[in-house]
């Protein structure tokens, strides 16, 4: 039962931001081609995304970029917070230590915990766009799921490993509905996703397409969670892939 991970929020008047209203709050973590680490940011387009942010020239090298491309050229959210971890490519400049972070310094996904007071803001869907198959990063994630700022709850979404033995066997599938089975745990609020999907010229992990497909639904019938259960369009999408088969 996923009905309760929807959270009706506002965000706060404040000197610096305009209030605005949203439902079901985005919230993808990564790393990004420049801007400032451990700070969470509320970005309304790509534009406004690459201006906090940048994007590498190279496809899939900085995970938040990729996340905006699909968020807002792809499936038109109209906003969503990103939180980068660190600055340049992924296990060469940022670490899967990078993503974890630190719980008092509230670094890494522990920067979830400055959404609200930065931002007045709930996070409802929380999106790792790196190491999101890692089991430590997964973990993280769960920490930070739970009574973020003592109170609320929200849902993540995550990666299963491509290559699983409950899901793969050589080039076949032998029972996609395993991956189900990789929920960690007995946890009610990860979501395991699988494989990657091809949107235009650009390989994505399922999760992040997946997230923003959820936000739609919710818009779509007027911000009522339980309604997302169903089949969801996924018309941006030409194929879907394992990372070997590019």
């Amino acid at each position: 039962d996923m009905s309760y991970y929807g959270v009706d929020s506002e965000l706060e008047s404040s000197q610096a931001l305009t209030p605005v209203s949203t439902e079901t709050v985005l919230v993808f973590v990564g790393n990004s081609a420049s801007g400032t680490a451990n700070e969470p940011e509320l970005i309304s387009s790509y534009a406004d995304f690459k201006s906090k942010f940048g994007a590498s020239a190279t496809l899939g090298l900085d995970g938040l970029a990729t996340a905006a491309r699909v968020a807002f050229e792809r499936c038109h959210i109209k906003q969503a917070v990103f939180i980068s971890v660190g600055i340049g490519a992924t296990s060469t400049d940022v670490d899967m230590n990078d993503m974890i972070g630190d719980a008092t310094e509230q670094t890494g996904l522990y920067a979830i915990q400055k959404v609200y007071p930065k931002l007045g803001l709930v996070p409802s869907l929380i999106v790792p766009t790196i190491f999101a198959d890692e089991s430590d990063v997964r973990e993280a994630v769960e920490a930070n799921c739970a009574k973020i700022n003592g109170h609320w709850d929200c849902m993540y979404l995550y990666q299963v490993e491509e290559n699983a033995d409950e899901v793969i066997e050589g080039t076949h599938i032998v029972n996609a509905t395993n991956v189900r089975s990789r929920k960690r745990g007995n946890s009610e609020r990860g979501i395991p996703c699988w494989p990657h999907v091809k949107l235009g010229n650009e390989y994505v992990a399922a999760n992040i397409y997946v997230a923003c497909l959820m936000a739609l639904a919710d818009a779509d019938f007027n911000n009522i969670p339980i309604r997302t259960q169903g089949n969801l369009s996924a018309s941006a999408m030409s194929g879907m892939y394992l990372l070997d088969d590019q």
